[in-house]
């Protein structure tokens, strides 16, 4: 991988489009959670504010058939 301006440039790009994509996933996780759970403790969205975007996707998937909270933030994807 070169170091040139173009190249470190793109590395940044990639990085915050990583960011803020993880970011949009945990946002919209969080809304799904407090509508299903009728709320979020502050420790459970630190957990998902964390989480990596594999992560996100697997809770994602599992809200709607989740018992509970603590047993969707116990799942691993």
């Amino acid at each position: 991988m070169g170091n040139t301006l173009w190249d470190i440039e793109d590395r940044a790009y990639k990085r915050a489009k990583a960011k803020y994509l993880a970011q949009g996933k945990a946002d919209s996780l969080l809304v799904l959670l407090r509508l299903k759970f009728d709320g979020v403790p502050d420790e459970a969205e630190s957990k998902v504010r964390s989480a990596s975007t594999e992560q996100l996707d697997a809770w994602t998937a599992a809200v709607l058939t989740a018992a509970n909270l603590d047993e969707l933030l116990a799942a691993k994807p």
